[in-house]
């Protein structure tokens, strides 16, 4: 002991401060757990020693006029995409021996939605849906340079018929990862001349169903796509830390972006649709938020995935840069827009769960050598993801910043054994309608997705469907689960679950307030409050 205060004694004077701070620490921790995970199972006690009850799942409301629907995207659903980056893709073989698709999958035939879509369509009727979120494939539509097939546009044109006959509002994505094999030979996103390539196929189709359809995405998760094809190698063209050119693809996303916005809006038909982009937001978040290395591991990736993207449709500005601050020459990329806030009427939000950085934890995925996947509850769905309700609602509220209405674009769970689908549908649904609650304009719900298709790299054995997929018979076969989303879209028809009134920050709080915004989880029959 003598030694331990000849050696620290002169501590001694800062330990009132020293106290203080660690006591301020303690405070932190409380309350930044307490909000980033819920009391789902158990009753809780908030900082005022106020009990709450278990939290109410049945709790629900949502706008009168709310898309519910299914997301799909063309090459993991149709079949016959085989002029495509990813269908030569499939065929790679990775550096250490193994295939760039697990088990060598293929989407040559995926649910064969190109031939079976009328049946497709009466299954989103029998849900109950009244809109579908799907892609148009470019390779398709534009098999060669400059070269428009006309049978293809007509096969979409015939999709959109069919969904109009059931009532159901397409929302049509323009790219959801795949470019024509002829784009990439041509250097594919890396050179800015090639946007021009892209803005003829915008044209085309807009000119085609245009005035038919209200919503329209431009690019599906622009960063996801870059990140996984330019720095993990997981998507094409299969490049790994090739940083630089990251910054490259994404600016160059981003012009398209801000040029396709700009040229449906002055097409006939353009001023009545609205226009939106759709963002991959997993949360990178520290394990233990007073570890400086987590923290600054979190803020770096959280700037690179989701901070930057935002600001752009913020201020305009897209600044990637390596370090959580910014130096001039550490950037990948610097790229300024002034019409990048102006090139949006929606934000489109895919939210499947977070990202937490540690160490000294069996880690499920890694990502740059530091940033894993922590369970903290201990339900992980069949990706290794783990059910994280609570980031949906942090995600809807710091998408809603942008100051545009949010719509759910995508939001679901691989599930194959269907055991975690219904209490996955139950939080999450729970979550978004509590956003909204608290007055942030939601609206719709697209789930991840009708039935089990092709899951790029991962092949089939992801299971994210509503319906099970036979792949070789195609039979579709509704799963339990997809009773629940059923159920809650018919309690919203009937009113019991419908937000009457405006929507948005003027709204009053539609759902009973008790003191921390939870009530009890209850997992018998859906009910109404």
């Amino acid at each position: 002991m003598h030694w331990l205060l000849e050696s620290f004694g002169y501590l001694a004077p800062a330990a009132p401060a020293l106290i203080v701070l660690w006591a301020l620490a303690r405070i932190y921790i409380y309350f930044y757990e307490k909000e980033r995970y819920w009391g789902w199972d158990h009753a809780v006690v908030d900082a005022h020693k106020r009990a709450h009850k278990k939290i109410n799942t049945d709790n629900l409301k949502f706008p009168k006029d709310f898309l519910w629907g299914v997301a799909t995207a063309a090459h993991q659903v149709e079949g016959g995409c085989t002029n495509n980056n990813w269908s030569r893709f499939e065929s790679f073989t990775k550096p250490d021996g193994k295939p760039a698709v697990h088990n060598r999958d293929t989407a040559a035939r995926a649910c064969e939605h190109w031939e079976r879509y009328p049946e497709d369509i009466q299954l989103m009727s029998n849900i109950g849906l009244n809109s579908y979120r799907f892609s148009v494939e470019w390779s398709k539509v534009v098999p060669r340079r400059g070269v428009v097939d006309k049978a293809a546009l007509d096969h979409y044109k015939d999709v959109l018929d069919k969904l109009d006959q059931k009532g159901i509002v397409p929302m049509v994505t323009l790219h959801h990862f795949t470019n024509p094999i002829w784009f990439e030979d041509l250097g594919g996103w890396e050179k800015l001349e090639n946007v021009d390539d892209f803005l003829f196929f915008v044209k085309t189709v807009f000119a085609e169903f245009g005035p038919r359809v209200k919503y329209w995405c431009t690019f599906n998760e622009p960063e996801g796509y870059a990140a996984c094809g330019w720095i993990l190698g997981v998507h094409p063209p299969g490049k790994r830390t090739a940083h630089t050119l990251v910054g490259v693809v994404m600016t160059h996303i981003l012009d398209a972006h801000v040029r396709s916005y700009k040229l449906m809006k002055s097409m006939p038909g353009g001023a009545n649709t609205e226009i939106g982009w759709c963002k991959s937001y997993f949360q990178y978040e520290p394990n233990n938020p007073l570890n400086p290395v987590e923290v600054i591991a979190s803020w770096r990736t959280e700037w690179l995935m989701n901070g930057s993207l935002l600001e752009f449709f913020r201020s305009g500005n897209y600044n990637l840069h390596v370090l959580p601050f910014n130096i001039p020459f550490l950037q990948l990329a610097n790229y300024y827009n002034p019409d990048g806030p102006r090139s949006f009427d929606f934000v489109g939000l895919n939210y499947y769960s977070h990202n937490v950085s540690g160490f000294g934890h069996p880690w499920e995925w890694h990502q740059d050598g530091i940033i894993s996947l922590i369970n903290k509850d201990g339900l992980m769905t069949d990706m290794h993801y783990s059910v994280y309700p609570e980031g949906f609602y942090h995600a809807i509220k710091d998408m809603a910043s942008l100051k545009k209405p949010v719509v759910v674009t995508e939001n679901g769970i691989a599930d194959a054994n269907d055991t975690r689908r219904h209490l996955f549908l139950r939080r999450y649904l729970y979550a978004m309608s509590k956003a909204i609650s608290e007055g942030i304009d939601v609206r719709g719900y697209f789930h991840w997705t009708l039935m089990d298709n092709f899951e790029w790299a991962e092949g089939y054995d992801s299971r994210f469907g509503l319906f099970e997929t036979n792949f070789e018979t195609q039979e579709r076969t509704m799963r339990d689960s997809c009773k629940y989303y059923m159920k809650v879209i018919q309690l919203w028809k009937e009113g019991k679950y419908r937000l009457e009134g405006p929507v948005g920050a003027d709204k009053a709080h539609a759902l009973e307030s008790n003191g921390n915004g939870h009530a009890a989880e209850t997992n018998g029959k859906l009910h109404s409050n």
